[in-house]
């Protein structure tokens, strides 16, 4: 099992401050029998199975790749990136700021095997280009990024859209959406600032500034939600309840617990069950 991740930066050959599209950078991920973590990034990427046969998770969603297919994923989507059992396989990636694609909701439309090689031939010289920077790097770079932007255009037919990365709602709103989904495990903000490609303080500061609470505080209101739900729902022991919902112990889940609501968690069970039989 095994991960050779490869970015080579490229955004020093563009305008930073320019509304064009920017290249940002170019993977080349290599893989053999391993899954890589669930990622997201605020800006586009186009990937190219380069070669081996593979599996891809797009918002939950999984899915086989072989050599020679291209899909598209627009800032802010959850993925990961598999080699099958026994396997090596390797995309090249690349990262691009300021646009998105106007591409449905529906997986299967934001996926083509083409049937020819322009755009894999760009995709290649943009990669051997940022490998090995010659004179006039920039001007080729920018070319190329706008050849694969119009081929891209062509299989998907829709739009080049113009995207504002300063959208930090967008960002807050993303993060705010892991964690619902994902507070019964050890959240860290370290993995969240690798996970979204992002500055820590930008992370702590705007999720703040968006939701009033910081990062962990709302992931812990989401388990006490979870919780208080599972005690009103369910038979199930509260110390399964803690377990189930993230919380890292008893002590710790009847403190917290009993410091918000106001009441034990059993107590609190016991309330909801002693209402539920008078109505019958």
């Amino acid at each position: 099992m095994a991960e050779i991740y490869n970015r080579i930066d490229t955004d020093m050959y563009f305008d930073k401050q320019s509304i064009s599209p920017i290249l940002e950078y170019v993977n080349s991920d290599i893989i053999t029998d391993f899954e890589n973590k669930s990622v997201i990034h605020g800006l586009t990427e186009i990937w190219l199975c380069r070669s081996g046969t593979g599996e891809m998770t797009i918002e939950s969603v999984r899915r086989r790749v072989r050599e020679g297919d291209f899909w598209v994923m627009n800032p802010y989507t959850l993925h990961s990136a598999y080699a099958r059992q026994d396997e090596t396989t390797e995309y090249l990636i690349l990262g691009i700021r300021n646009v998105k694609f106007g591409i449905p909701d529906d997986l299967n439309k934001s996926w083509f095997t083409p049937t020819d090689n322009r755009l894999r031939t760009y995709i290649e010289f943009i990669y051997r280009e940022a490998k090995k920077p010659e004179q006039n790097t920039p001007q080729i770079l920018s070319k190329l990024l706008d050849l694969v932007l119009l081929e891209t255009q062509r299989y998907f037919a829709t739009d080049v859209i113009p995207y504002n990365k300063k959208e930090s709602s967008k960002l807050t709103d993303s993060v705010a959406s892991y964690i619902e989904t994902h507070f019964n495990q050890q959240i860290s903000i370290d993995e969240l600032t690798k996970m979204f490609y992002c500055a820590k303080s930008t992370l702590i500061h705007s999720f703040k500034k968006a939701r009033g609470v910081s990062i962990m505080e709302y992931a812990m209101q989401c388990r006490l939600k979870e919780a208080q739900l599972w005690l009103r729902k369910s038979d199930m022991s509260v110390s399964n309840i803690a377990l189930n919902c993230g919380f890292s112990s008893m002590p710790y889940f009847y403190k917290y617990f009993s410091k918000n609501v106001g009441m034990s968690p059993t107590d609190y069970r016991k309330k909801f069950t002693e209402n539920a039989e008078q109505n019958d």
